[in-house]
This record gives structure tokens, sequence and C-alpha cells, in this order.
């Protein structure tokens, strides 16, 4: 009975130990965003070397950007009010969606880019566009 026990801990503890952490798609508006904070000098610990980034860094990102937002444009302000709403959006929707998926509509309706073909990994982005080109002789 105790190694029934302590095999069923074992298993218990290694979910906890090894959790996923969430990311931030690649093709998100927010790391063009971070990197003119960092360029501007508004945001000193970030690096675009490893993406995609997680939330909490993300939010940590905002939180050091927030600290400094009298050295920002009116523009960048709402651009960084935008963002941030949506990091928060996005994060309750996926809470309140419970895995439900959208629809293709909604998918060709969205903002953002849109490729041919896209792949996107943890250490790894890939896509494809197409080239058309027409000439009359």
């Amino acid at each position: 009975m105790k190694l029934l026990f302590l095999c069923c801990l074992i298993i218990i503890l290694q979910f906890k130990i090894f959790s996923q952490v969430e990311t931030v798609p690649t093709d998100r508006q927010i790391y063009p965003f971070l990197k003119s904070m960092q360029n501007q000098g508004v945001l000193i610990n970030y690096d675009d070397i490893i993406l995609p980034l997680s939330r909490s860094t993300i939010q940590a990102a905002f939180r050091e950007i927030e600290s400094n937002l009298f050295k920002l444009s009116l523009a960048e302000q709402q651009l960084f009010t935008k963002l941030k709403e949506k990091i928060n959006d996005n994060q309750q929707t996926e809470i309140e969606s419970d895995g439900e998926t959208s629809s293709a509509l909604d998918y060709f309706l969205s903002e953002h880019q849109k490729h041919l073909y896209s792949f996107s990994d943890t250490t790894f982005s890939f896509y494809i566009d197409p080239i058309l080109e027409s000439k009359f002789i």
C-alpha cells in the first residue's frame, strides 16, 4: 500500500514540475512594439533573440513600460493601452472559450497577417507567401 501511494505521489508531482508555459505567437503586433520600446530605451530588459515569449514575460515587460510611460508619445501610449487590453482579453477569452475552435471565416476577417502556409514552434517560425506577377508582352 505504501509503495502504491509513493508511486502515485511521484506521478502527481511530475505533472506539476513539467507544466507548459503559454506563449504569444510570433506574428502578433506585440513584438515590433517591444523592439521599438527597447530601441528608445524605455524597455531595458528585453531581448528578441528567443521568440516566442511567454505571457508572463510580456506582462513583466508591460509593467516596465508602464513605469516609464511618460517617455512615450501619445500615439505610443494609445498603442500600449490597446496591446495591454488585447493581451488581457486574449487571456480571458481563452479561459472562457474552454477549447472551442473558431471558424475559417473568423480567420479571414481578422486583422492579423495571413500566409499561404505558416508553421510556428517554440524556437522556429516558417512562412510561405506566393509572389504572383502578370506581364503583358
